[in-house]
């Protein structure tokens, strides 16, 4: 069972790991790792403060004991095992002359542990070891008699406040990193994934462009054959036929350009639009639908490549017809003059857009179309943006209200 839910996972795993999804997790994860660091310093910072606090009593039971000296026996012995000793909270193993730890074990180390389980040889070693990592970090400190030479030796490593606070940094660099390593590698795989969604979409639709008027021209060429004694009527045929092909030239060209820089001079937008208009216009009561195209245009001349912004114009209002899901609709199509740009505004009034499809609409490969591609308002978004480097966006939109696309040339 549990085998089917991870293969189920993985298939799904494309769907979940969008650009706008890996940065939400990026956001959790520096929010989580924020929280750790905050609460590690925050351990560090009350360990600091209980090591100042007993300082500073040690400090004060130090002045007071030997401005105020007592003259009961033994409270000078007293006063190192109750105040000084507890204020050493790292590890520390008193030595004799040759290194040689003091017996009792027990008696001459602090924060040492000893098993009790342990033999005595068993403690030596264990000693020695400790003694040999200690002389590497620390030189011992060495205590000599006048006239007697080595006394003996204290050895000391780091405390448990240092050690932690040496991690530190380390911790820091481990967390940044995995941030940086699963931003990466989350960035890489939807860029990855959305150019194999791009060049299977092209192929897609490079297919579906041109099966339009193949399927036609199939048709037109069994039409032919039946009126071959016909003159009138073949050259009508030819006429529809030469039509077809006019068309395939143009999918052609259009696919060709993309991915290079396109070639653009003083067109008439108007006349452009109006003339994707009238193509369309014959062709969607074939659809079952009757829509009112309404087109308000003021003639504006911009450098651009015909085909390209033709292609453009041709996607919104196809995306506009698909919109608008009953019987009858309304597209207007506006183009004006504004603060010395061409405003170009196609407006539908169809099913819209939910404010998550909203963002997501000019991303490569997403779709909310059954058959469809993700690949329409991608390409227009390059054609605009990049090769005329103009502006579009989605204006107005909601669930039942419509959708208006905005361009600025």
């Amino acid at each position: 069972m549990w085998k089917k839910a991870v293969i189920q996972l993985f298939k799904r795993l494309p769907h979940y790991l969008t650009a706008r999804n890996i940065k939400l997790a990026l956001a959790a994860l520096g929010l989580v790792l924020t929280v750790f660091m905050l609460l590690y310093m925050q351990v560090l910072i009350r360990e600091l403060r209980r090591r100042e606090q007993m300082m500073i009593d040690l400090y004060a039971s130090a002045f007071k004991h030997y401005t105020m000296p007592s003259t009961q026996p033994g409270e000078d012995i007293r006063f190192f095992l109750e105040k000084i000793v507890p204020a050493v909270d790292f590890p520390v193993i008193i030595t004799d002359a040759e290194g040689e730890p003091y017996k009792p074990y027990t008696e001459f180390t602090l924060n040492i542990d000893l098993s009790p389980y342990k033999t005595e040889e068993e403690q030596y070693r264990y000693l020695k070891e400790l003694l040999k990592e200690m002389e590497q970090d620390h030189p011992p400190i060495v205590f000599r008699y006048p006239g007697h030479g080595v006394l003996m030796k204290i050895y000391y490593a780091d405390s448990q406040l240092l050690r932690q606070l040496q991690v530190l940094p380390l911790v820091a660099l481990v967390a940044v990193t995995l941030f940086i390593l699963i931003g990466y590698w989350g960035f890489s795989y939807v860029r990855r994934n959305e150019q194999n969604r791009v060049w299977v979409g092209l192929a897609k639709e490079a297919a579906h462009q041109l099966g339009t008027p193949l399927s036609s021209l199939l048709a037109w060429a069994e039409l032919a054959k039946m009126n071959i004694q016909n003159p009138e009527q073949l050259r009508q045929i030819i006429t529809e036929m030469e039509k077809d092909l006019q068309r395939m030239q143009k999918i052609v060209e259009r696919f060709s350009k993309i991915g290079s820089i396109p070639e653009r001079k003083a067109e008439n937008l108007a006349t452009l639009m109006h003339d994707v208009v009238e193509y369309y216009r014959y062709r969607i009561p074939h659809l079952g639908k009757q829509i009112e195209i309404v087109e308000q245009y003021e003639p504006i001349v911009r450098p651009v490549n015909p085909e390209l912004f033709q292609w453009v114009i041709e996607n919104l209002l196809k995306n506009a017809v698909e919109a608008i899901d009953q019987v009858s609709g309304r597209i207007e199509l506006s183009l004006e003059q504004k603060n010395g740009k061409a405003v170009i505004q196609i407006r539908d009034n169809g099913k819209g857009m939910s404010p998550a499809v909203r963002r997501s609409a000019f991303r490569p490969g997403f779709t909310t179309k059954k058959r469809g591609w993700g690949l329409g308002l991608p390409l227009c978004k390059r054609i605009i943006e990049e090769y005329h480097q103009g502006k579009i966006w989605i204006k107005e939109t909601g669930v039942g209200k419509g959708t208006t696309f905005h361009i600025e040339l």
